[in-house]
């Protein structure tokens, strides 16, 4: 298990970003976390699971959307999240 903090840029907000994250985190099982827009344009996103399929939820994002960039750092995976939320 790890914990990926993420950081999207580009046509990310108003394009239903948030909720096809959370789609794809539901559809791909395993993934644990949440996803909210910053007051900048970007989207950030804490996620934690297995490498694989946080591997597999970048991927299917990068080719639903206009992404121009991801920044992300690993953390230590702490299980401390249940199921995967949108932050508003």
């Amino acid at each position: 298990m790890i914990r990926r903090h993420y950081f999207f840029s580009g046509k990310v907000q108003g394009v239903w970003f948030r909720a096809t994250s959370k789609q794809f985190a539901q559809e791909i099982g395993g993934i644990n976390g949440w996803v909210k827009n910053l007051p900048d344009g970007r989207v950030e996103c804490l996620a934690e699971g297995p490498a694989s399929k946080l591997q597999e939820f970048e991927v299917k994002l990068e080719q639903k959307f206009n992404i121009s960039g991801i920044e992300y750092r690993e953390e230590p995976a702490l299980s401390d999240l249940q199921g995967f939320e949108i932050i508003r």
